[in-house]
């Protein structure tokens, strides 16, 4: 299945859901860069959170304190280009910016939803 297709495929089950069909298009397209930045970081191992262990690594600290500095990196990027204006972006705009935290922010609900035995 094309990523295409299978996007169009969550967009048409959502339809059965309350809410705003621009809320999951978002969440869909936060999803599918999810997938495609996953297969980047992770495509070697079976582990979908084996780069914020490595990062960890590095770091010195654990791969949830990993992935809330991908988050505060972020938001300080988010701060600066709102201040700027978007226009001054030299790569990733701000709406790429906003997708990247939204998933960072998911990733860390992953992680602990993934540890927590209950």
């Amino acid at each position: 299945m094309t990523e295409l297709q299978i996007k169009n495929a969550i967009l048409k089950l959502t339809a059965e859901l309350h809410g705003s069909t621009e809320f999951y298009e978002v969440m869909v397209e936060a999803m599918m860069m999810h997938s495609r930045k996953a297969r980047d970081y992770t495509a070697s191992t079976n582990d979908p959170f084996r780069n914020f262990k490595a990062a960890a690594l590095w770091a010195d600290c654990t791969p949830l304190q990993a992935v809330r500095m991908h988050q505060g990196s972020k938001i300080d990027r988010i701060s600066n280009l709102i201040a700027l204006g978007d226009d001054e972006a030299n790569f990733e705009s701000l709406l790429d910016s906003k997708r990247d935290l939204l998933v960072y922010l998911a990733i860390e609900q992953a992680m602990l939803k993934s540890t927590d035995p209950g």
